[in-house]
C-alpha cells in the first residue's frame, strides 16, 4: 500500500529542510 506513508519519514523531511534552511 504505497497510500500509507511513514510518518517517521514525513515528520523527518520537513525537520532537515528546516534545519537545513537555517
Amino acid at each position: 500500500s504505497t497510500n500509507k506513508v511513514p510518518v517517521s519519514l514525513v515528520c523527518s523531511v520537513p525537520l532537515l529542510n528546516a534545519t537545513w534552511d537555517t
